[in-house]
């Protein structure tokens, strides 16, 4: 659901969803590529930590409760890695 939930939400709105029929010459492939995501060995935990440092910065529990103009207000206070990070 994380890409769902990515695309579709809206404030104060459930995320509903509806079937509907796909037309009779459709078809649908699905792939096992056996690649296999490795969060440990990406740049993810490096990411994590510079966006949860920003939350620390700005003395909120994540960075979804600080306003764009707060945040501009104190960006050049931040590193630029954990700057470009908590804008992301």
């Amino acid at each position: 659901m994380d890409q769902m939930i990515s695309a579709g939400a809206k404030a104060d709105h459930s995320l509903e969803t509806e079937t509907v029929p796909l037309p009779p010459d459709t078809s649908v492939v699905i792939l096992d590529t056996a690649t296999r995501r490795g969060l440990v060995d990406s740049a993810y935990s490096e990411r994590q930590a510079q966006c949860e440092a920003a939350a620390r910065f700005f003395e909120v529990a994540a960075l979804r409760d600080v306003f764009m103009e707060q945040f501009e207000s104190r960006a050049d206070e931040l590193s630029e890695a954990i700057r470009r990070w908590a804008v992301s």
